[in-house]
C-alpha cells in the first residue's frame, strides 16, 4: 500500500467515527450536512467511502471539513498525529520499520500502514525545496557501514517513493528478495550497477548485481533527517 493509499484509508476511518460520534451512525444525517445531499438522495457515496469502492478526494475532504467546522487537513491525520499539536507551516510524514542494509521484512511489502513505527515533522519548506508531494514522502532506518559517508548507522532517511525512474549516480532504497539496502546507482555503457559509497564493501555488491537478483526500488533517497543525500 502506497502513502496515499495509506491516507485514503485514514480519511474513511475518520469519516467512519465522525458518523458514529457525532451523528450517531446515521450516514443519512451525515451526508446532508458534510456533503450538501438533496433531501431525495441517499447517501451512496458515504458508503462506498466506507467500504473501500471509492477513495474520498482532497476536494471531497476539504468540503467535508468546512461543512463540519474542522480543521484543515483533520481527516488525513490519524489519531496519533491529532493528539498531537503540529505548528503552522509544518507537515507530517511517517517513519516504516525499514532497515535499509538488513533482513527487514523479507518478501513483502515494506511501506505499509501495518509497519508504521512513529511520525515525524518537517517544515513546508522542505516540500518547495526537494519539489516533492508529502503524500509520497516516507521515512526509513539507515543499517550498517556500506553507504558510509553518504548515510550512516543508525541515520533515518527520507525517501521519495514516487521516484521509480533509474537516475544516474543517485542513492536509492530498494529491496530484494531477504533484504532492504541503500546503494547508489551507477548507469555504465554495460547497464546499470548498484554500488556501495564505502570503498569496504564493494566486494559485496557484485552479488546484487547479478542476474538472479530481483531488484524492486522503493524510491529515491532525499535527504537524512539534517542534511540533504546527494
Amino acid at each position: 500500500m502506497s502513502v496515499r493509499d495509506f491516507i485514503f484509508t485514514i480519511r474513511a476511518q475518520n469519516l467512519q467515527k465522525l458518523i458514529d460520534e457525532k451523528f450517531n451512525g446515521n450516514a443519512t444525517n451525515f451526508a446532508r450536512i458534510a456533503i450538501n445531499l438533496p433531501a431525495d438522495k441517499k447517501p451512496t457515496d458515504i458508503y462506498l467511502y466506507l467500504n473501500g469502492g471509492r477513495n474520498i478526494s482532497n476536494k471531497k475532504a476539504k468540503l467535508i471539513e468546512k461543512n463540519l467546522g474542522l480543521v484543515d487537513g483533520y481527516l488525513d491525520k490519524s489519531d496519533d498525529a491529532k493528539a498531537q499539536e503540529q505548528e503552522p507551516g509544518t507537515f507530517t510524514i511517517f517513519e516504516y520499520d525499514v532497515g535499509l542494509a538488513a533482513n527487514s521484512h523479507c518478501g513483502v511489502e515494506v511501506i505499509s500502514p501495518n509497519n508504521i513505527v512513529r511520525s515525524h515533522t518537517l517544515n513546508d519548506t522542505f516540500l518547495t525545496e526537494f519539489r516533492v508531494k508529502k503524500e509520497n514522502l516516507a521515512v526509513v532506518k539507515v543499517v550498517g557501514d556500506s553507504m558510509d559517508p553518504t548515510l550512516r548507522d543508525g541515520e533515518r532517511v527520507v525517501i521519495d517513493i514516487s521516484r521509480k525512474e533509474f537516475i544516474d549516480n543517485r542513492v536509492f532504497a530498494l529491496t530484494t528478495k531477504n533484504h532492504a539496502w541503500a546503494k547508489r546507482l551507477r548507469i555504465t555503457p554495460n547497464g546499470e550497477r548498484w554500488s556501495s559509497d564505502n570503498e569496504e564493501y564493494r566486494q559485496y555488491d557484485d552479488e546484487l548485481n547479478s542476474s538472479k537478483s530481483t531488484i524492486v526500488l522503493l524510491g529515491l533517497v532525499l535527504y537524512s533527517l539534517g542534511r540533504a543525500v546527494v
